[in-house]
């Protein structure tokens, strides 16, 4: 709600639509529903953002992290078929993806903001072992 605060002062040349999602730990249904739906009424989606886990939790230690972040982004893409994947690993380029080109230019942006943030660029889809509600936007090809 912040986001939305913050940005509705701001004006866009594209619409910037938030979701809560449901169903996450059930099979991503929240996610995969409004990913299907863009794709089916033909959106342009240029970047999809899941804030997950947010709220400034405390870590196991006691200590609270409040100016980090972790941004998660895929390199070789879902929707790429093996020639691709080939040919991008082949020129170095599964760094140079949609999903990368968001993560970098959200830690160019982040610690422009008052009191800054540091931003640690996670260079694959998610945690190890865990997703998200934007995978299946990477699942259709969005970048996310």
């Amino acid at each position: 709600l912040e986001a939305a605060r913050i940005l509705s002062k701001e004006k866009f040349r594209a619409t910037i639509v938030y979701a809560v999602f449901s169903g996450e730990e059930q099979g991503l249904f929240g996610g995969t529903l409004l990913a299907e739906t863009a794709k089916q009424r033909g959106w342009t989606v240029s970047a999809m953002l899941n804030n997950d886990i947010v709220g400034n939790t405390m870590g196991q230690n006691g200590v609270r992290v409040a100016d980090r972040v972790r941004v998660f982004s895929e390199g070789i893409r879902a929707t790429e078929d093996v020639p691709a994947q080939m040919a991008r690993r082949g020129n170095g380029g599964e760094d140079d993806g949609p999903s990368r080109a968001l993560a970098k230019a959200i830690d160019g942006v982040a610690g422009t903001l008052p009191g800054g943030l540091d931003v640690f660029v996670d260079r694959r889809p998610d945690r190890f072992g865990r997703g998200g509600d934007h995978e299946p936007f990477l699942k259709l090809g969005y970048p996310a």
